[in-house]
């Protein structure tokens, strides 16, 4: 079983931490056995489990702009980074620069989708986006869909349930290990021991500090 807490970079002076344990005791949703989800395939990240810090890392996108030092980021101790690759309007403008310098630098990579569907057609466009950005990555963390934003609000339980699978099976059939990433009062509408009886589960929580640009 698996936990990740995460804590977002919401603007430019936001760095997060990810702690994957079980620190959220409230929070008792069940993962499936690793070799179901991509482990047997190579994947570094997010299975400790034991109640303990097992890595720290930040979250990136266009947000941050596009001179960010991966290397110092590697030298100030973070284990890895979870790159936005795009959202429902778009690829991420740093995409690319971004997993070009975070390999180069060592860092293990994962990648987020934010998604604005609010439908099940809307979220398998969303991954067929995603899977056409990532093509021909090697990813050591999964890939996030990252379902959190307000105009989805409305939609009912099932309705949500449905267009979060819809999303990660589509891109779980391509061999990736897949997750859903959204906030922990998001987190408290969805029908997550559905959702997460199949998938890895990225809770978001907020820390301040500093990150690092390049001269």
């Amino acid at each position: 079983m698996s936990r990740i807490l995460k804590s977002k970079w919401f603007a430019k002076s936001i760095v997060m931490l990810f702690v994957i344990a079980f620190l959220i005791p409230a929070m008792n949703y069940a993962v499936k056995a690793a070799t179901t989800t991509g482990y047997d395939r190579g994947y570094a990240g997010g299975r400790s489990g034991y109640g303990k810090v097992y890595a720290h890392g930040i979250d990136v996108s266009s947000w941050q702009g596009a001179y960010l030092n991966f290397q110092a980021i590697k030298n100030a101790g973070y284990d890895y980074v979870i790159l936005r690759c795009g959202t429902t309007y778009g690829k991420d403008s740093c995409f690319e620069t971004n997993y070009t310098r975070a390999k180069a630098a060592g860092l293990d990579v994962g990648v987020y989708y934010y998604s604005y569907a609010t439908s099940v057609s809307a979220a398998k466009s969303d991954a067929n986006n995603c899977l056409n950005w990532i093509k021909g990555k090697k990813f050591e963390y999964p890939i996030y869909f990252d379902y959190e934003d307000p105009s989805q609000d409305w939609l009912s339980q099932t309705a949500s349930k449905n267009i979060c699978l819809a999303f990660m099976d589509m891109v779980a059939e391509k061999g990736y290990l897949v997750g859903l990433y959204t906030g922990e009062y998001k987190s408290k509408t969805l029908l997550m021991s559905q959702i997460c009886s199949k998938y890895e589960f990225w809770v978001a929580n907020y820390y301040d500090n500093t990150y690092m640009k390049e001269d």
